[in-house]
């Protein structure tokens, strides 16, 4: 196994002293961490391993094999916390030094030039050591700098720096565009060997120069990403602007010789002026974003080929941009965005079969976004008509999924479990998001029927299939159901949780309809454990997202919460008006299963202003209403309601 520097130090570190490695995302882990993972598990049977890990969110990587590996072998812990932050460097600091005295300024400083990356840390904390900085003195390690920790690092290196830079662009431009394309260590590697310097000081020195020319992306979400086409900007803007545009554009191709990233290839042919052969690269690197569940990135990288074309004077977009800005723009809860380019599309004499029936299938969701339910399921019929005539068995099973969801929103429990079960049996024994959908559907049900912990294991094999096809947005709704299974069986504190998780992956990835939809359940949880300013501001969050993209369903909810609050703040005039408009709302979208449960909240306010014979008739109505769904635990609390009426 080859190791990095970065691990050798790792390797010196920890020879008799647990193992610390930390992992930002399964997908997003750097390129060392799968071997030290190796390595850790290979030590387990003479050394205790401390695995301390951000997020576990991974699709078969590698990496993540590693982790559930040394997991079951109960070699490690596994202690999620946030992304790699002050307090995370402080604890793998405190794992490679222990007994240290090193202050909060020298951590920060550890954290800032480290990026984020564990291995960056390591070889950081060996260069201090090797350069006197930090020693060990009585059994403790401590800090012994006087001078600004900047003049240590190497910011008498940065003219040696662009001197060498200034020197490779007149002589050796071959040598610099290669390590344009290799990336910054490659190019950290050149500059050592040319300036006699060591290697980790040449990159600090390199990092700065690079950050001062916005050669630098922060992405979102903290995740720190080198762009291999901000590095070669770096380089080739020491280049006349003639020949600069040129080697962009050389790089360009090069790049797509190489099958490198389409964003790579897009960037360099934006910087070499040609937009019209940029825009399909951004397009490409906009669906794989998409795919990955990443949608705030897809949403950028398709406005970026909006931009590209306008540089180029096109026009028109293409089919595939209109479909994807469709497909975008549900995966984010916005239906007005879908319904106003889904008639586009339809008109379009370019759509095959297979592409209508994909437009038809978002068409259904947006329209049943906005509660639309009988066009929805037209729109879905179709599209199933072309799916069978196509043979295609796993997206008619995709259509088949808001079949079932439409049942279950007019309160059909009975139809919607035939849909979740058909999906499950055409589908079982594949690696596939439907499956995982139809999994989920199902344990919805069997949760509202009252029975939990059949529910559970559902849940797991959802989880399971979501994680293996990398789809953090299935695995984002399956933490809301879960908080939404934890509130029916009354544990608020394991829902609020649970709710918070989600509505952070929510939010992170633009899931802006799911973000909503969470806030609305957690207000439900706030009102239940008493903290209603919390309910009001959730409540509120949710009503400014829902309003936004006209989702008639979630207002209701919004004022059904509304209701709640007011009653328990004792305004119970306005709280009778609230539940009772939400009642009306949810039956005017045939939703009876919203509307009882407005019924249900009006007869506790009911009987806690003294009002018996109405509390009694709502009651009544929702149990029997609750009934008809088989909805259990909703029949109990009924019951349990009415008994306290007499």
């Amino acid at each position: 196994m080859s190791t990095k520097p970065g691990e050798l130090q790792l390797i010196r570190f920890c020879r008799a002293r647990p193992v610390l490695v930390c992992v930002d995302n399964a997908h997003l882990a750097d390129s060392g961490s799968a071997q030290l993972l190796h390595l850790a598990a290979g030590r387990t049977a003479t050394n205790n391993g401390l695995l301390l890990v951000m997020t576990l969110d991974g699709d078969g990587s590698p990496t993540t094999k590693s982790l559930l590996a040394l997991k079951d072998l109960n070699a490690v812990s596994l202690l999620p916390i946030e992304p790699l932050n002050a307090l995370a460097t402080r604890q793998l600091v405190d794992a490679m030094l222990p007994g240290n005295r090193l202050s909060d300024g020298m951590v920060r400083l550890v954290h800032h030039r480290s990026r984020g990356m564990p291995l960056e840390a390591i070889s950081l904390l060996q260069e201090l050591r090797d350069e006197g900085y930090i020693s060990e003195t009585g059994g403790a390690w401590v800090g012994n700098m006087t001078p600004d920790i900047s003049d240590v690092l190497g910011t008498s290196l940065e003219d040696a720096v662009q001197d060498r830079l200034k020197r490779l662009a007149k002589t050796d431009r071959e040598t610099l565009g290669h390590a344009a394309v290799q990336g910054i260590v490659f190019l950290a590697r050149v500059l050592s060997a040319t300036t006699g310097r060591p290697g980790a000081q040449v990159k600090t020195s390199l990092d700065r120069v690079r950050e001062k020319t916005g050669a630098f992306d922060l992405l979102k979400r903290g995740v720190f990403k080198f762009i291999q086409p901000a590095i070669a900007d770096a380089c080739l803007r020491l280049l006349p602007d003639e020949e600069r545009i040129g080697a962009h554009g050389k790089l360009a191709e090069l790049l797509e010789r190489s099958g490198a990233h389409p964003e790579m290839i897009a960037r360099h042919l934006v910087a070499a002026q040609q937009h019209e052969m940029a825009v399909p690269q951004f397009v490409a690197a906009a669906r794989q974003y998409f795919d990955s569940g990443l949608l705030l990135e897809a949403s950028d990288h398709l406005d970026e080929a909006e931009a590209a074309q306008q540089e180029a004077s096109l026009t028109a977009d293409t089919t595939d941009v209109l479909l994807l800005k469709c497909e975008i723009g549900l995966g984010q809860g916005d239906w007005v965005k879908c319904r106003g380019i889904v008639p586009h599309l339809l008109e379009s004499e370019l759509l095959g079969p297979r592409e209508r029936a994909a437009v038809l299938h978002i068409y259904a969701n947006a329209l049943i976004g906005v509660a639309e339910f009988d066009a929805a399921e037209d729109k879905l019929r179709q599209a199933i008509a072309l799916y069978e005539d196509l043979g295609d068995s796993e997206r008619l099973c995709g259509c088949l999924m808001p079949i079932g969801n439409l049942w279950f929103e007019k309160g059909n429990l009975d139809q919607a479990e035939k849909a979740y079960k058909r999906i499950i049996s055409v589908l079982e024994g594949q690696n596939s998001r439907t499956l995982a959908s139809g999994y989920t559907g199902l344990a919805v049900v069997t949760t509202i029927r009252g029975m939990p912990d059949a529910a559970i294991p559902l849940y797991q094999e959802a989880l399971r299939l979501y994680r293996e096809c990398g789809s953090t947005a299935g695995v984002t709704r399956v933490e809301h159901n879960l908080g939404m299974l934890s509130m029916q069986v009354g544990n608020m504190e394991l829902a609020l949780r649970q709710f918070s998780l989600a509505a952070t992956h929510a939010e992170e990835m633009g899931m802006y309809g799911v973000w909503a939809n969470v806030q609305v359940s957690r207000a439900q949880a706030q009102v239940i454990l008493g903290d209603i300013d919390g309910a009001v501001v959730s409540r509120e969050r949710a009503r400014a997202e829902m309003a936004r993209v006209d989702d008639q369903l979630g207002l209701w909810e919004c004022e059904k919460v509304s209701g709640m609050i007011s009653r328990e703040r004792g305004n119970h005039e306005e709280a009778e008006g609230q539940l009772r408009a939400a009642a009306t709302g949810f039956s005017s979208v045939s939703n009876p299963l919203g509307e009882a449960e407005s019924q249900y909240e009006l007869a506790l306010l009911y009987e806690r202003i003294g009002r018996i014979t109405e509390a009694k008739a709502e009651v009544l109505s929702a149990k029997a209403a609750f009934v008809e769904l088989s909805a259990a635990l909703d029949i109990i609390r009924c019951e349990e309601l009415a008994a306290r009426l007499g």
